[in-house]
Order: structure tokens, then C-alpha cells, then sequence
């Protein structure tokens, strides 16, 4: 073991500095994962721990993590919006991939089930367009509270005629 580690590290307990750990720490706390950290610290050269250490760090050295994130925390929610609309774009691609590819099948004729085919495609359609109402700032419903004679001048408008009139209710056996 003590040949993997650079010469100044061999002999010791722990083989990396606090500052080193505070340093993997903080690149764990901006990676996605403690792979990803890993591989960013070991391409920068100067320590790489495996993914499995920074995960004991993190848990070890809890207080600090938790005090690196809570001061970083602006910027670390800055790069998951960027990582959250990369993510949207990536799943919209791939959304749209999928409805060509149906689209694809429809034409030729080879869908096992025409009516799942077309409740997929209508359901991808209607969390498209309420997320486009959404990001657009319009209301994806429209909710009316109107009284009667406001729902009968409405109806009126589209041609809608009323009868003017009262009912006799007939009860069976009279």
C-alpha cells in the first residue's frame, strides 16, 4: 500500500493534511457525486482519494461539510439551477426523441397498443403545454365562480336559447 502514495505521504495514519480534506470536501460538496469528486480531484493532481474515502470524510467531518455547504451555499445552488435546466433540456430531448420515434412506429403501422401510443402522446402533450403556460407566467386553467343569470347570459352569447318557464314535478304513482 504504501507504494501507491507519494513519498512525503508513506508512514502516516492518514495520508492527507486537514487542508487536504477540507479541500475534498469542498469539491464533494460541488460535484454531483462523490465519483465525480473523486475523478476532479485526482485530473487536478495534488490528492485523490477514492470515492469511497470522500463519502467516510463526509461523514467523519460532518460539522465541516455542513459548514462548507452553508457558506457556499449561494453558489452551490447557482450551479444546481444550471445542472437542473441542463437536466430539463437533456429530458426534453429525449422526450422528443421518443414521441418521434412513436411517431415513427404509428406511421409504419407497428404499435402493439394504439390506445396506450396515443394516451402517452396526449399525456407528454398536456405537461408540455401546462409547463409552457407556466414558464410564460399564464394560467393553465381557468376557474370562474358566476351565478346563474351569469352563466345563462354567457350561454346566450354562443346562441344558447332559454326557455322561459316553471316545472311541475310528477311523482310516480299520482
Amino acid at each position: 500500500m504504501s507504494e501507491k502514495l507519494p513519498a512525503k505521504r508513506r508512514g502516516r495514519m492518514n495520508p492527507y493534511s486537514e487542508d487536504e480534506i477540507t479541500r475534498a470536501l469542498m469539491t464533494l460538496a460541488f460535484s454531483r457525486n462523490a465519483t465525480e469528486a473523486a475523478e476532479l480531484l485526482k485530473q487536478q493532481g495534488e490528492i485523490s482519494p477514492t470515492p469511497d474515502t470522500l463519502k467516510k470524510w463526509r461523514d467523519q467531518h460532518q460539522a465541516r461539510y455542513i459548514e462548507l455547504v452553508e457558506k457556499h451555499r449561494e453558489t452551490i445552488e447557482k450551479v444546481l439551477v444550471v445542472e437542473q435546466r441542463e437536466l430539463a433540456r437533456a429530458a426534453r430531448d429525449g422526450a422528443m426523441e421518443a414521441v418521434e420515434l412513436e411517431r415513427e412506429r404509428i406511421a409504419a403501422k407497428d404499435v402493439k397498443d394504439a390506445a396506450g401510443s396515443a394516451r402517452n402522446l396526449m399525456t407528454t402533450a398536456a405537461i408540455a403545454i401546462d409547463k409552457l403556460m407556466a414558464l410564460e407566467g399564464r394560467p393553465s386553467s381557468v376557474v370562474k365562480h358566476l351565478s346563474g343569470e351569469q352563466v345563462l347570459r354567457e350561454l346566450s352569447q354562443y346562441g344558447v336559447k332559454v326557455i322561459e318557464g316553471s316545472a311541475t314535478e310528477i311523482v310516480d304513482g299520482e
